[in-house]
């Protein structure tokens, strides 16, 4: 059934309660419409700004989907990605060039835990007995309790004097010394709920 109300052209399959599905053939390419979940603005041959819409009809962005999304399949995606939210996936990594073989690509695996932890890393060299490891500015704000891990450079005792919330304060056996440092905490603005229902 074909219905025409001004300048709405509405199809339905049985009644008027039932939307039918518009299937339109273009150069051996599938356009589908089901229902009004679907909404192409401004897509011609000559525009210059054309945009989909999945359950909106005012897309904003060349496709702008509304509501929960799933693809089966591989995805490709080139470009940076912005998320607004809590990203989860079965396996996280990076997969690159290999810097040294034309032929080869790298694949690390990301370090996992039971939290959304924060770090920072880095080389002190001092010839004062005490000196500081300042935190970033941010630090305090993100970070209630963190770990520090101390590595000397030689035969001598570097050792944590004292943890504040923007410092650390270090002590060596020696006057001469040389360590590095690997400071990591628990973000306390994202929380996780490590074991979750199926």
């Amino acid at each position: 059934m074909i219905v025409v109300n001004d300048n709405e052209v509405n199809f339905y399959s049985d009644d008027e309660t039932t939307p039918a599905q518009v299937h339109y053939q273009y150069r051996g390419g599938a356009f589908n419409v089901s229902r009004s979940a679907l909404h192409v603005q401004a897509y011609t041959a000559n525009s210059s700004n054309p945009r989909v819409g999945i359950g909106t009809s005012s897309p904003a962005y060349k496709l702008d989907v509304v509501g929960t999304t799933q693809l089966s399949g591989a995805a490709t995606i080139i470009g940076d990605t912005s998320i607004t939210g809590v990203l989860s996936a079965t396996a996280k990594s990076f997969n690159i060039p290999h810097p040294l073989y034309k032929d080869k690509r790298l694949v690390h695996g990301s370090l996992e835990g039971p939290e959304h932890g924060i770090y920072i890393r880095g080389t002190i060299e001092t010839e004062e007995k005490g000196c500081l490891v300042e935190l970033p500015e941010y630090w305090s704000a993100m970070c209630e309790d963190y770990t520090v891990q101390l590595t000397p450079h030689g035969p001598y005792t570097v050792f944590i004097k004292e943890k504040l919330k923007d410092k650390v304060m270090v002590e060596c056996s020696e006057e001469n010394y040389k360590f590095d440092y690997y400071i990591v905490g628990a973000r306390t603005d994202e929380t996780l709920e490590v074991v979750q229902d199926a």
